[in-house]
């Protein structure tokens, strides 16, 4: 099979996916920061023991020039979110899948992190919810309305992809969750903890600030209000880091991530 992994960033998607490949697939990435194609290149060397072969080149979802027809596959993961002309997109992986071939992405539905919770909340801080789906949907919206992507583009997905034609549409939501809990030594827990303590250290959110007020702003917030809910946040965070280096603080992890196929019909 030969695999194109669109925005593969470090190409972590594409080189998960390698593992149930076919022998002597190639999986081809291209992204449009040509770091992250160095990165990816180099990452896919721990791979050699894989029948499987990796190429890695800048490209843009939206001009992909690698031939009509020319992939069995075609995927890309949380990269839709972030364009702002998703169906042009879809269409640049349409071209150059083959008749018959799979189009697959995952997608994810971002608001949903607004109304999970952790061991911290659970305890006390419950009545922040609303503030903090409030921040994260005012964000959402205003990086639309810039035409910098919808970051739950999931939900929309294969209504989009029905619209250009595609058939034997399936979706999945993903069951893997990143639970949490003390005393953080399984797999993936201390990077979680790291990730909140890089977090706090750099008074970052998703975003920093300025690009979280850009956002909010462009979502119709005001600057008050933004103000307040930041700092709140901020605190928040400290506290769970808090209760993480005091070993209390626990979280199931949940998401809610969408994977959706199908197959390039025969053109008639």
């Amino acid at each position: 099979m030969r695999v194109l992994d669109v925005g593969c960033g470090q190409g972590h998607w594409g080189q998960a996916l390698a593992h149930v490949l076919p022998r002597d697939s190639t999986v081809v990435g291209i992204d449009r920061e040509r770091d992250w194609v160095t990165a990816a290149q180099r990452r896919s060397e721990a791979l050699a023991y894989l029948p499987i072969t990796f190429e890695y080149a800048v490209g843009d979802i939206l001009a992909i020039d690698l031939g009509i027809d020319t992939f069995d596959l075609v995927t890309c993961q949380t990269v839709l979110i972030h364009i702002d002309r998703p169906l042009d997109a879809l269409g640049a992986m349409l071209r150059v899948l083959r008749p018959n071939g799979w189009i697959v992405c995952a997608e994810p539905n971002n608001l949903v992190g607004a109304v999970t919770f952790d061991s911290r909340a659970w305890e006390s801080q419950l009545e922040s919810l609303p503030d903090d789906v409030e921040l994260t949907w005012r964000c959402e919206l205003g990086k639309a309305r810039l035409g910098e992507g919808f970051n739950s583009a999931g939900e929309l997905l294969p209504g989009w992809l029905a619209s250009l034609g595609v058939q034997s549409l399936q979706v999945y939501m993903s069951d893997k969750a990143v639970p949490v809990w003390p005393p953080y030594t399984e797999p993936g827990m201390p990077e979680v903890v790291a990730e909140a303590r890089r977090q706090l250290h750099d008074k970052r959110l998703v975003y920093d600030k300025q690009l979280t007020k850009r956002y909010w702003m462009a979502g119709g917030g005001n600057e008050r209000r933004f103000e307040s809910l930041w700092e709140a946040s901020l605190a928040e965070l400290a506290r769970c880091v808090k209760s993480m280096d005091d070993e209390t603080w626990s979280s199931a992890g949940g998401a809610l991530m969408y994977v959706v196929a199908g197959k390039k019909p025969f053109e008639r």
